[in-house]
């Protein structure tokens, strides 16, 4: 019967390593996907933001001086990424409204 107590008390304890890790990778793969939700490739600016490749290319050249687009972004190594909120910051930015509209 000890015996069995102590088998029970070693399997709860591995239960709860098992839960813990669990806990680990679920975090890990949530700010994956907020990480890849929140950072776009010019590709994927392009496509939902209707920037042209080039014109983005050419802001990240020219270090933003010459070019009327002027949105940071994050490079490592040979990888591009803009963060949407800094996307939509731009665009909020450049609004023109029209007078008589809200």
């Amino acid at each position: 019967m000890e015996e069995l107590i102590i088998e029970n008390n070693l399997l709860k304890s591995k239960i709860a390593k098992l839960r813990k890790k669990i806990r680990i990778i679920e975090f890990e793969y949530d700010i994956h996907l907020i990480m890849n939700k929140e950072l776009l490739t010019p590709d994927e600016v392009n496509t939902r933001y209707g920037f042209s490749i080039s014109t983005l290319a050419k802001s990240r050249m020219m270090g933003n001086i010459h070019v009327d687009i002027k949105i940071p972004f994050f490079k490592k190594g040979k990888y591009i990424k803009y963060r949407v909120a800094d996307i939509e910051k731009f665009i909020d930015d450049n609004m023109i409204t029209i007078k008589g509209t809200k």
